[in-house]
């Protein structure tokens, strides 16, 4: 593996970030484009600068010498105790991706391993994301990452009498997260870990917590 350095990102380099952003959204937009709208970039697109202003937000990249060559949006979430939730905190993965032309060098694997410690070391136990059924190379990621899924969202067409079912493991991603009602990104991965050595997975559009 190059040498591959992960931290937090520059306000300079959110650029570059989007490079590897736009890549994984038309993924999204190939893979399922009853969903994911072909000009819904411009949309998307600024979305990672909110994300670096915020106190309880951040960017991680990973690069080798001066390119970026991967990311993740993250978030801190601490969720108080509702009717029907108990108290929650955990970290979760918004986004998650590599540039297409430096995959299968071990740069998500060096991304996961510095999430790991970044959310030990603030404190979380937990680390969640979720990622959509059809990136079958982000799934095979994931569980050989010793994901599980603990979520899940089906669907069915009417017109039909079999339903698809979808698995929501999370951005994802190589995942990317879509949070419905958030900007429809197009990351999706939920991953829920009892420590952050221990990561279990997520299903297919998990945005259902709130």
């Amino acid at each position: 593996m190059e040498n591959v350095i992960v931290r937090y990102a520059k306000g300079e380099e959110l650029e570059s970030v989007n490079n590897i952003r736009k890549q994984v959204n038309e993924v999204h937009v190939k893979g399922r484009p009853d969903i994911f709208r072909e000009d819904g970039w411009q949309f998307i697109e600024p979305f990672v600068y909110t994300r670096f202003d915020e106190e309880t937000s951040g960017i991680i990249v990973a690069a080798i010498e001066d390119e970026i060559v991967g990311f993740a949006v993250v978030q801190y979430i601490e969720r108080p105790e509702s009717a029907y939730n108990k108290e929650r905190k955990y970290f979760h993965i918004e986004e998650f991706g590599v540039d297409e032309k430096h995959r299968r060098k071990g740069i998500a694997t060096a991304m996961i391993d510095f999430i790991k410690e970044d959310a030990k070391n603030r404190g979380f136990k937990r680390i969640e994301l979720d990622m959509w059924e059809f990136n079958d190379g982000a799934l095979a990621f994931y569980e050989s990452a010793g994901l599980k899924t603990y979520r899940r969202y089906m669907e069915s067409d009417t017109d039909t009498e079999e339903g698809t079912e979808h698995d929501v493991i999370i951005p994802g991603s190589g995942g990317c997260v879509s949070t419905p009602g958030a900007y429809n990104l197009p990351f999706c991965v939920w991953l829920q870990a009892d420590s952050p050595r221990h990561i279990t997975a997520v299903s297919d559009m998990a945005i259902a917590e709130q």
